[in-house]
């Protein structure tokens, strides 16, 4: 029953249409635009720095594997590698 009063009185104030006689600066426009900003900026640095890590450690290993080769590669094979880069 409350609920139902509660209702009722909530649609009235919606429904009743009274100029407000405010201004709404700039100010508010670019307060509400940084305000959505933050969040957004924050989510998306989240998720790059939960995909930073995993990058970071498969380059690693592979920097790792690709000098482990060049490593155990014969020397004659290995001077052919550097002149082909160059």
């Amino acid at each position: 029953m409350i609920f139902i009063i509660f209702f009722i009185a909530l649609l009235g104030v919606m429904l009743s249409q009274v100029p407000a006689y405010a201004y709404v600066g700039p100010g508010l426009g670019v307060t509400l635009a940084w305000t959505l900003w933050g969040p957004i900026a924050a989510f998306f640095t989240a998720i790059g720095i939960l995909l930073y890590f995993p990058i970071r450690a498969f380059y690693k290993r592979y920097m790792r594997r690709k000098s482990q080769q060049a490593d155990d590669m014969p020397a004659k094979d290995r001077d052919h590698q550097e002149i082909d880069k160059n």
